[in-house]
Order: structure tokens, then sequence, then C-alpha cells
């Protein structure tokens, strides 16, 4: 296990994209190791990490001790406005390089084709969800990276920044198998989002507190 002590934050890099990958396919099937069953393990960082570090580099940053890079946190103030982003500056390229595989299929399904329908048909946030919480994050660690307060520090970090550029509302999906995540969420604040509807993700969100003047 890791010492938060003997870890740095600091926002990413070029050089780190590549951490970023591995970190989000080791943790992408619910806080679990998503190789075994994906063909392109770059696909879930091209989703839930790297873009952000891209495009809103001052929302991101990473974890890294002597052994190197054990986990990030990443997110942007408004969903909306991102999710445009994502569309038009970050999908197209890998749209160009990968096969359309049609509609969402269910998580069941298996394969590479339920993330390439995510970057193909992008799903947006349910209004329900970005209403009261526009602002939104990812987070993921590396096993050896858990149990030690590292989480913890990393939300903070992300929330005392995005309270600093005016956040006052955010939130997280997290898959409803991951009770590991859910748990963690909920320790650090976080409450189900009961407006979100009956969808296949756990909404989670927090109202960001602002220190009066």
């Amino acid at each position: 296990m890791a010492h938060t002590s003997d870890i740095i934050l600091r926002h990413p890099t070029s050089a780190d994209h590549e951490a970023l990958y591995h970190i989000s396919v080791v943790t992408g099937d619910a806080g679990r190791d998503a190789r075994p069953h994906l063909k392109d393990h770059s696909l879930v960082g091209a989703i839930y990490s790297v873009p952000y570090a891209v495009m809103e580099p001052g929302l991101s940053w990473v974890a890294e001790d002597a052994e190197g890079i054990l986990g990030f946190v990443v997110g942007t103030l408004d969903t909306r406005t991102f999710e445009e982003r994502l569309d038009k500056e970050w999908y197209p390229d890998i749209r160009a390089r990968t096969e359309d595989p049609g509609p969402l299929p269910p998580k069941s399904a298996g394969g590479d084709a339920r993330e390439l329908a995510l970057i193909h048909h992008p799903v947006k946030v349910p209004e329900g969800v970005v209403s009261d919480h526009p602002a939104h994050m990812h987070m993921n660690l590396l096993p050896r990276a858990r149990g030690a307060g590292l989480g913890r520090r990393l939300f903070e970090t992300w929330a005392e920044a995005a309270r600093a550029h005016g956040a006052n509302g955010v939130h997280i999906g997290a898959s409803k198998r991951n009770a590991p995540g859910i748990a963690f969420w909920r320790a650090v604040g976080f409450e189900p989002i009961t407006s979100a509807g009956d969808t296949s993700a756990m909404w989670m969100g927090q109202r960001l507190q602002h220190s009066a003047s």
C-alpha cells in the first residue's frame, strides 16, 4: 500500500497520457481490470480520463510516487459544454479510425462495442443530474493506492479548485456493481440524485459549499 506522505499531486502532461490510459482500463470494470473484456485497451481512457487532461488541464491531477503514477482525478465545471467539446474536438479522430458499432449495446454484450458506441453515439448525462450539479469528475486509483486516504485527498484537491472557479454542484456516475466505489463517494459527501431517473448508472451529487467572504 502506498503511503500518502510519499505521494505528490500535480497537473498531468502529455507524457502522462499512457499512465492515464493504463489506470483507466485496469480499473474500468466497476473498479476491476477491464482488459480481459476489451481488444482496444485505450478506449476507456479515451472516454473517461485523457480528454480531460487535454482539454481541462487545470482541473486534472495525477498522483505520483517513486514507483510512478498511481491515480488521477479529472473533471469539468460545465458538463454540457464539455459534452459538446468531446463531440466536436476529441471524438472525430477516434471515429475516423474505428468502426461504428451502432446503438449502445447492453453492458453484458462484452468486447469493445459499448465503448465504441459511447464514442460514436455519445449519451448525454440526464438533465435531472446536471440541472443542480453541472460539474462532474472522474477518479481512479490503482489497487496499491487504495485505503490510505489518497482518494479523499484527490477529491478535496479537485473540489477546492472547482469552488475557486465558482462551481456549486458536482456529480459522478458510478457503476451500480461498484459497491466500494459508491461507499467512498458517500463517505466524502455524495448522495444519490433521485431526479436522475432509472438509469444503468448510479448518479450521485454534492453541493460545493463556498466559504463566506
